[in-house]
């Protein structure tokens, strides 16, 4: 097999993840065993006689470190050959998505933490490179896109957000516009500096996400956020190079793309009224259009409804 036949065999991988009983459930002495764990990439629920599989399933102890080596870690990698590496979380809501994803307590980061600390290891064991590092952040509101790091009053007062346009250089590709993109590493910076920018940038834009308090979280994410870093790489200029043109050559672009979608509700479960459960109709419709996306994906046949919707077009 081909290394590219090799690739596009494991292009789209999916996990699942259990959590624990949360303190409602135990309280309520709730049972949960409805899902049963069959050889680590299996599950049947309840009595239902259909199994259904997965790369890897992640069980009500696992660790966040272990979800990491095996869901963020090769995508971080991939970012680093050229490719982009996008993951995503989905669920309902309450079921932890967030906690995987950006959890930020001492030893239990989520994969956005340990993907950045990941990105800057790699770059500071490079000693023959010169990187480049950029980061955006922003949040899908309503149908709205809005950037998480432009905190100026003009962004504060534009109601239509971030337009969706095509890129003229790139068969099928968009981006978006205007967007804040923000230097975090450039070479002759510390990769613990490029680290902590990083971070900040992160923390700053997530101190801006759209939250509310629902029957079945009290921090529930009414936005899908898209935090994305850029990483350029060149070889580093030696001697030779400035004798013949003088041009530093770029080797790749790559990007890490990290993903929190908001979660899908009931509104008899979540109790949402008003504004609220207009938050939760624009949430569940995207995502409604992201599980065509991903169906459709699976059979060539089909047309894919990419523009259907803000989230899977971006």
């Amino acid at each position: 097999m081909s290394d590219k036949k090799k690739r596009e065999a494991k292009t789209i991988q999916v996990f699942l993840r259990l959590r624990p009983p949360n303190k409602g459930e135990l309280e309520r002495n709730e049972k949960c065993d409805v899902v049963h764990i069959e050889q680590d990439k299996m599950v049947k629920l309840g009595e239902n006689p259909h199994s259904y599989s997965f790369n890897r399933i992640f069980g009500m102890d696992s660790k966040q470190d272990d979800v990491f080596t095996s869901v963020a870690k090769k995508a971080v990698e991939d970012s680093f050959e050229g490719y982009h590496g996008l993951i995503f979380c989905y669920g309902q809501t309450g079921t932890g998505k967030t906690f995987t994803m950006s959890n930020q307590t001492p030893g239990q980061e989520g994969m956005m933490q340990r993907s950045v600390a990941y990105v800057f290891d790699k770059i500071a064991a490079d000693t023959s490179g010169d990187y480049e590092v950029h980061v955006s952040f922003i949040q899908i509101y309503q149908e709205v896109i809005q950037d998480l790091l432009d905190d100026s009053k003009e962004s504060q007062k534009d109601k239509k957000g971030i337009a969706i346009r095509d890129d003229p250089d790139v068969e099928g590709g968009v981006y978006l516009s205007p967007i804040k993109m923000v230097t975090a590493y450039s070479a002759g910076m510390a990769p613990k500096e490029g680290t902590k920018k990083v971070l900040q940038q992160f923390h700053k834009g997530d101190s801006q996400r759209s939250v509310a308090s629902t029957a079945m979280n009290a921090q529930s994410s009414r936005s899908h956020t898209v935090f994305t870093l850029y990483i350029a790489r060149r070889n580093k200029m030696t001697d030779q190079d400035y004798e013949d043109d003088g041009v530093n050559k770029q080797e790749f672009k790559g990007r890490l793309i990290l993903v929190d979608l908001a979660g899908c509700e009931r509104q008899k479960k979540t109790g949402a009224s008003g504004d609220t459960l207009q938050q939760a109709n624009a949430i569940n419709g995207s995502l409604l259009v992201l599980g065509k996306c991903i169906k459709a994906l699976t059979d060539p046949r089909q047309f894919v409804p990419y523009r259907e919707r803000n989230l899977d077009e971006t």
